[in-house]
């Protein structure tokens, strides 16, 4: 798998598989090896930390050279059109910091780590409403959509570079910040867990103490299936998450290393896991050493979530197709699928030229010995064992597969459109 897209599908589809044993071991020895790296950056960091402390913004704009927050300019405007002083996303209150570009046809903005969960949207001159987007962060990918509806959700603690072009015109960035959490959240400003997610019911969260080492959620499951949402930042590199469901022996989920996270987990996928409706899903969490020893991280904070998952619409090539799916701060209704015949060697199909963003979910039937491209949009996939990849894809690019090895007369692919709801 070669995508973090890739990464996250697969632990979506097997995640209640992943019983770790010996992956804990090597985990660990990995771990120990990258430990020494890790600090020197965070010291060779230090100075550069200390050097940005009178920085109140964590967007600046670069065109040509580093500019400061002075240039986030407070406006109603942006390329002729009227900026909305709070946008919502998954019912969270974003409040706008201010607007760059909006005289050039591209605009290049600088994102360095912040303590919040941010939004980035745009507005173009003229009748263009097509822009490219380069985050170094993130894939490349071309919308087209309405001035200031489209967004790029950015995690707490993100950075990068943010590239915004368009062919015809003009276009400038308007920068929004957190404010106020979805009503009947669980949490507070550093963490939260939103009450609904991709159209599932919040089952149960919590969000630990500092230093505490150990959860617990008591839950039933009310569908078919649940999702493990699970955030711990803050701790040393070698602390792991572990998390049992329902008394089973369930999975680890990585270190608990970083310095900060999205204050909203939940927009960053999670843990699907089969269940019976009624199904006793009590979520236990505790920390763990590399080897799956219990420990004590006096720095570490744990947070985890528990929702109902989305309902299923179709099931094709082994990938289940949600009703519902959550992208760059938008909710995404499946629209419809499409598929080749059993033994194609490739398989392509573009969105309708609407000019209404689309997702697309492209997917293959794993076959033993085959070697195969998933392609949406900018987003390229290699893989040996089927799967999917979820991506934005333009009006004018196109989404499938091919085999690259080892066709097979059981070779499949299908592609899922998805449009957005709000």
């Amino acid at each position: 798998m070669s995508t973090t897209d890739d990464l996250r599908a697969t632990l979506d589809q097997h995640g209640h598989d992943l019983v770790d044993t010996g992956v804990r071991q090597r985990t660990a020895a990995v771990r120990h090896r990258v430990r020494v790296v890790r600090r020197r950056r965070r010291a060779a960091g230090a100075v550069g930390t200390a050097a940005a402390a009178a920085v109140v913004a964590a967007l600046v704009l670069v065109p040509g050279g580093p500019q400061r927050t002075d240039d986030l300019q407070p406006a109603a405007t942006l390329a002729g059109h009227d900026v909305a002083p709070e946008i919502e996303s998954y019912g969270i209150t974003y409040r706008l910091t201010g607007v760059v570009g909006g005289d050039e046809d591209d605009v290049h903005l600088s994102v360095d780590p912040s303590g919040t969960d941010r939004l980035v949207t745009w507005a173009t001159s003229g009748p263009d409403d097509t822009v490219e987007v380069e985050p170094t962060f993130a894939s490349t990918v071309r919308i087209t959509a309405p001035d200031l509806t489209d967004r790029l959700l950015v995690p707490a603690g993100s950075d990068g570079d943010l590239h915004v072009s368009v062919a015809d015109g003009t276009v400038g960035l308007a920068v929004y910040e957190r404010a106020r959490s979805a009503p009947g959240s669980v949490g507070d400003d550093s963490v939260s867990f939103r009450p609904e997610r991709a159209g599932g019911a919040l089952l149960g969260a919590v969000v630990g103490e500092v230093g505490e080492s150990a959860v617990s959620v008591p839950a039933i499951a009310g569908g078919q299936a649940v999702v493990v949402v699970t955030e711990c930042v803050g701790g040393d590199d070698d602390t792991m998450l572990e998390v049992d469901l329902g008394g089973q022996p369930g999975f680890t989920l990585g270190s608990c290393g970083a310095e900060r996270a999205a204050v909203d987990p939940a927009a960053w996928g999670g843990q699907t896991v089969p269940t019976r409706p009624g199904q006793d899903v009590t979520l236990d969490a505790r920390l763990v050493d590399g080897v799956g020893r219990p420990v004590d991280d006096p720095d570490a904070r744990l947070a985890v979530g528990l929702y109902d998952a989305p309902a299923t619409v179709r099931t094709v090539v082994g990938t289940d197709l949600p009703e519902l799916v959550e992208r760059d701060g938008r909710t995404w209704r499946f629209d419809r699928v499409e598929g080749s015949e059993a033994g194609a060697d490739r398989f392509y199909v573009r969105p309708d030229a609407s000019g209404t963003p689309h997702l697309a979910v492209v997917a293959t039937q794993d076959v033993s010995g085959a070697r195969v491209r998933l392609d949406a949009g900018d987003t390229v996939v290699l893989t040996e064992a089927g799967g999917s990849t979820t991506a934005r894809i333009g009006d004018d690019q196109r989404a499938g597969g091919r085999v690259l090895k080892g066709a097979s007369s059981r070779s499949r692919f299908a592609v899922a459109f998805y449009l957005p709801v709000d």
